[in-house]
């Protein structure tokens, strides 16, 4: 089984970047979960978090996690502070024309599908010497989505659907990446009921879209919970959705 270890940056006491009422550590798990949560309905992998609580994990702990058992992809999610604005992703210095290349190619791409026609910038596929890039033995890409000190980035990232579809991007990214198949009697996107429009929610002061389908309102559950304090955790097993104060 294809096992992919997703890193979301920063943690405890070291906050990450921080602007305009965003704290990186935060928004960063809040997007792994997400896809953690995304590519274990869709896909038949083993998905696991080097930190999935608001805990402190040394940059070396976090490779690790990933050396330790294997994993075919490792993936870490950060965001961006101290000037400039826009989306990015590292891998480590000469692996751009290698597979873990390849993999930053379709993981990038598919972020950039979703941010090129809302005007953000695209800062490139780049190369660095980060810590979780040099210690990993698998392919490791880095992502920077958008930056918490820019007014337009931030505004972004404070809007569920954004997040939503930061997330979705990433599963997609990902599965290319890996050239993962959908589970058998996973539900294709052409086959999902007609809606039959939009609705909204809003919890916890803060307002999200969902699709009204016969005569239901669907609203995305983890917006819901989080805005409400709680946690959202999914079993892949049973395909239960499990919220947790």
């Amino acid at each position: 089984m294809t096992t992919i270890v997703l890193d979301a940056g920063h943690g405890g006491h070291d906050p990450g970047a921080q602007g305009h009422g965003l704290v990186e550590k935060n928004v960063a798990l809040r997007i792994a979960r997400g896809v953690r949560d995304g590519l274990q309905s869709k896909y038949d992998v083993d998905v696991r978090m080097t930190r999935d609580s608001d805990k402190f994990v040394e940059l070396s702990e976090r490779a690790d996690i990933a050396n330790r058992i294997n994993a075919d992809l490792f993936v870490s999610f950060h965001h961006n502070a101290a000037g400039g604005s826009g989306f990015e992703t590292f891998v480590f210095p000469g692996t751009r024309r290698s597979k873990t290349g390849e993999m930053q190619d379709a993981i990038h791409d598919k972020l950039m599908a979703f941010y090129g026609p809302r005007g953000i910038r695209d800062r490139g596929k780049k190369e660095a010497n980060f810590a979780v890039l040099r210690e990993t033995d698998m392919p490791a890409v880095l992502i920077e989505n958008l930056f918490l000190d820019h007014a337009g980035d931030a505004a972004l990232l404070k809007q569920v659907n954004t997040i939503d579809s930061i997330i979705a991007a990433s599963v997609m990214g990902i599965a290319d990446a890996l050239d993962l198949q959908p589970r058998a009697g996973s539900l294709p996107e052409n086959s999902l009921p007609a809606i039959g429009g939009k609705g909204k929610v809003v919890a916890g002061g803060q307002e999200a879209e969902g699709f009204i389908i016969e005569d239901r309102l669907y609203v995305p559950v983890r917006f819901v919970s989080e805005a409400l304090g709680a946690r959202v955790s999914y079993d892949n097993q049973t395909k239960t959705a499990t919220i947790t104060k």
